[in-house]
């Protein structure tokens, strides 16, 4: 697949399956709600967030390298494992699917010294010549 993971390792990756249709974040297993309760309560701006994984190991560390050590291996494999999971459709939509990178606060973003936003990549990396 090109993936630079084995697919026994992919296989392993803790991968979310039933999270809210608003915000993304992880439901109790056997929730009968597509919407968690904060979303319930308070809607935030935006229609709906899906999430690949959970923010458990390996997943975590991948996350944890590319934000704070600059490591454009994890951005890549992460773009990877995003852009395979498009192109099998499997990721739920509605129309189609629209990705954006979460900006850094301006403040945040001149303190880094390579003024790259890691999320950017991420978009960027899979998919060279590619909009997504």
């Amino acid at each position: 697949t090109g993936l630079e993971l084995c697919r026994p390792c992919r296989e392993e990756l803790p991968r979310l399956l039933h999270g809210c249709q608003r915000c993304g974040l992880p439901l109790p297993d056997g929730a009968r709600t597509v919407l968690c309760a904060a979303c319930l309560r308070a809607p935030p701006a935006l229609d709906g967030c899906f999430a690949l994984f959970g923010y458990q190991p390996p997943i975590d560390q991948w996350i944890h390298s590319l934000k704070f050590g600059r490591d454009l291996a994890a951005a890549r494999l992460l773009g990877e494992l995003l852009l395979a999971e498009l192109a099998a459709g499997g990721l739920p939509t509605v129309g189609a699917p629209v990705l954006l990178p979460v900006p850094l606060h301006t403040r945040r973003l001149r303190q880094r010294v390579d003024a790259v936003n890691p999320r950017h990549l991420l978009i960027v990396y899979p998919a060279p010549g590619t909009l997504l």
